[in-house]
Formats: C-alpha cells, structure tokens, sequence
C-alpha cells in the first residue's frame, strides 16, 4: 500500500462514527441480520445493546451486545468460578452477539477492526445509562 492509498484510508476510518440504534430504527436492523448475517437475526436473551456504524450518514456495519449466559458449568470449573462469584460478577461479562459488515470489506479495509473498537470504547457507559 502506497502512502497516498494509506492517508487516504485512515481520513475515511477517522468518520466512521458508532451509535446506538433509536427504537424506531429496530425493525431495519433485525431486517437487516436476518437477510445478510450467517446466523440471521435471533432476539438476544436479557438486556442487549445495539449499535450501528455510520459512515457519512450511511449505515456501514451493525453490532448487538447482550448479557452473558447465566450457568456455563465447563467454564466455571475451567476457571475456578464459584457459583457466589459468578452471581456477583455476572452483570460485567458481555457477548459480541452479531456483528455484520454492510460493505465490501475488499474495498473498505480495517472497518471490521475499526468499529467493534469504537463500541468498545462506549459499551460500559451506554450499559450503565441503561440500567
């Protein structure tokens, strides 16, 4: 890649701007992993976060958070979890639940890093204004 192609990469990264999606815009979302994501739109279980990335106005990617199982037995013995540990730890623990890019990644290189980095960086403010 050439300087010229890298500069001009990261100006568009840098507009690439993440948001969560108003109320009204749920229906396009669900629609929209339902048609083009590999697992499909599945509603997640408990309280969920969802974000849409924008570049220009225009929606270029799409991410649900929701909260982590209650019980995975494997897990806590892998860990050492007790049961009394992973009730009060539980609310911390998140899940990347869908993740689809709307662009060519060909194209648009870096934004599947871009984006779940920009969520990344608000998830625990947005989680706690909406408890």
């Amino acid at each position: 890649m050439d300087r010229t192609s890298a500069h001009s990469e990261q100006a568009w990264l840098r507009r690439v701007r993440v948001r969560l999606i108003e109320e009204s815009e749920r229906p396009s979302f669900d629609q929209l992993l339902e048609k083009h994501h590999y697992l499909h739109y599945r509603r997640p279980g408990g309280r969920s976060l969802r974000y849409v990335a924008e570049l220009d106005g225009q929606w270029v990617a799409l991410l649900s958070f929701s909260g982590a199982a209650p019980r995975v037995k494997a897990g806590d013995r892998k860990i050492g979890r007790t049961a009394r540990q992973r009730v009060r730890r539980l609310h911390f623990v998140v899940n990347n639940s869908r993740f689809l890019v709307l662009l060519d990644r060909g194209r648009h290189p870096n934004l599947a890093s871009r984006v779940p980095g920009l969520c990344l960086k608000r998830l625990s403010r947005d989680g706690q204004a909406r408890r």
